[in-house]
């Protein structure tokens, strides 16, 4: 779907919009995702454009309920906002209350029983601005080169910190059996780690921007995913990664969920 958002009076950029989702092999599509009303254009020129992302945690009970929650919750804390404000701090003013009622209702005794991932990204006249908590991820493709905005809060990137330290060898950064665990997402006991974006960039044209579950990004390298998205408009690159994904017949493969924004004027 193409949209126009407004940059100055007389001044537009044009977006378009995209998306796919596949179960995969799993028993359950515990992925959720959604945007802001892109339907109304004078609501889109006027107020931006906004994207969410959640994938439910395997392992814990609820996944899909949560991240269903988490999209719905986002949007319609979206809807509220003034973007005349500082927008970093409504998009982490919006992750901390989707945790605090996630976890009001799924911490016992100190131990979280659900959770999910969530990005988030919102475009405001010509910049994007962002949030995330997981291991869900937003991409940008520019110059034909795939570049992750947000960083993957696993247990890995905090083994790599400490091999940068000198604490530990590189070979048990790999080997450890809790790498991939998450360290942050909604619903997490404790402390919310949220990589938010403080002010944001400016958009170029022809930039593109991805958001995905890892369902996504372990089954297609950068690469493949910045060919299908040069030569395909978005919602045909958001198909054409998920079929090359499924294409790959990965054992167990996950759960997938893709939206691709490409923005031009």
């Amino acid at each position: 779907m193409g949209v126009k958002l407004r940059l100055a009076r007389d001044a537009f950029m044009y977006v378009n919009t995209g998306n796919c989702q596949n179960q995969g092999a799993r028993p359950y599509q515990e992925d959720s995702f959604g945007y802001s009303d892109i339907i109304n254009s004078d609501v889109v020129s006027e107020k931006g454009l906004f994207a969410v992302l959640s994938d439910g945690i395997g392992g814990l009970s609820d996944g899909k309920e949560v991240s269903s929650y988490v999209v719905q919750a986002a949007i319609s804390a979206f809807e509220g906002i003034d973007p005349r404000g500082s927008i970093h701090l409504m998009l982490k003013s919006i992750v901390e209350g989707i945790n605090k009622n996630i976890c009001e209702n799924y911490v016992q005794n100190g131990v979280s029983t659900a959770g999910a991932t969530v990005v988030l990204a919102y475009i405001f006249k010509n910049r994007i601005y962002w949030a995330c908590a997981g291991d869900s991820r937003l991409y940008l493709l520019r110059n034909g080169k795939m570049l992750a905005l947000n960083e993957d809060h696993d247990y890995k990137n905090e083994l790599f910190r400490e091999y940068l330290r000198e604490n530990i060898e590189l070979a048990a950064v790999e080997s450890n059996p809790q790498r991939d665990s998450l360290v942050s997402f909604i619903g997490k006991a404790g402390q919310l780690n949220i990589d938010c974006s403080v002010t944001g960039f400016r958009i170029k044209p022809g930039d593109t921007f991805v958001l995905c579950s890892d369902g996504i990004y372990n089954g297609i390298s950068d690469e493949t995913m910045a060919e299908i998205l040069s030569v395909n408009d978005a919602q045909e690159a958001s198909e054409a990664i998920v079929r090359s994904v499924l294409d790959m017949r990965y054992p167990g493969q996950d759960n997938m969920t893709v939206m691709v924004i490409k923005c031009s004027k």
